[in-house]
């Protein structure tokens, strides 16, 4: 997923606003029945956007056409979450497919008052199965993130070839003026980081983001992507959970290697913008 960035990003890390669920116990005090609403340890939490691109890591898969992305999961105060998320897709960016789902889960533990460490596993899967001379574009990664509070630092690594890439569908050859590379990409990782501060005498928050992207055998597929962004919680009459953003996302990534079947450059420098909804 954007930023899968985003891309369904992070990632692959959903925005919950509060429980959907209560549990209701019962009891009586001095011949006099009274009824206490328990808070439950199970909470449903999801989202809905509208966002001027679909930008996984950087890498322009909506083709500034727009996307709509939702996704819902479960957790508990165990630290268990489990989630299904969801993104259109430009049919030009990967093999054909217009859609693709995210599925995900993991654990998270707190260990300090500021120390947080998640541990988790998501695919990014294309129900249509549209694939390129018959390698598949669906891609699982286990993924590691620390929390301390402004920062965050997460590890990704591919446990399937990255996105279809292997000898099969790239060959070995040149692109540009670079060599292609040859065999598997499974092993390939992205490692993220992100500080969010908030502005001062302001509700706007600032988010400051560097990842680097490795593809293991294809080094011409790698490189770092760098934003810079705003965004502000807010309500529209009564309903609460809206947030909106806009940053700005700069890549050094080839522009021979990132381009959509139809020449357009996925990996250009570009503006990018959002309004979600979390509940």
């Amino acid at each position: 997923m954007t930023q899968k960035t985003g891309c369904l990003l992070a990632s692959i890390c959903l925005l919950g606003a509060a429980s959907l669920i209560q549990a209701e116990e019962g009891g009586a005090l001095e011949a006099k029945a009274a009824t206490e609403v328990s808070p439950s340890i199970h909470h449903i939490n999801g989202n809905v956007g509208i966002y001027s691109d679909y930008l996984f890591r950087g890498i322009s898969y909506g083709r500034g056409r727009g996307a709509f992305q939702a996704a819902i999961d479960y957790s508990n105060d165990d630290g268990l979450f489990i989630g299904l998320g969801y993104t259109n897709v430009d049919k030009d960016a990967i093999y054909g497919n217009t859609y693709e789902t995210d599925i995900y889960a993991g654990f998270k533990k707190a260990f300090a008052k500021d120390l947080t460490v998640t541990a988790g596993f998501i695919t990014y899967y294309y129900p249509q199965n549209n694939h390129y001379v018959g390698q598949h574009p669906h891609v699982a990664e286990l993924n590691l993130a620390i929390d301390y509070r402004q920062f965050n630092v997460k590890y990704s690594h591919s446990l399937t070839d990255w996105f279809g890439v292997n000898t099969v569908s790239m060959g070995h050859g040149m692109i540009g003026s670079h060599e292609m590379g040859e065999g598997d990409s499974k092993g390939s990782y992205y490692l993220e980081g992100t500080y969010t501060t908030q502005l001062p005498n302001t509700n706007i928050n600032c988010v400051i983001h560097v990842g680097h992207q490795a593809v293991k055998n294809y080094h011409i597929a790698d490189y770092t992507d760098y934003s810079i962004g705003l965004n502000k919680d807010f309500s529209i009459a009564s309903l609460k959970g809206w947030n909106a953003g806009i940053s700005y996302v700069v890549l050094d990534a080839d522009n021979d290697w990132y381009v959509a079947s139809d020449g357009y450059k996925t990996a250009e420098n570009k503006f990018f913008g959002y309004i979600r909804l979390n509940m």
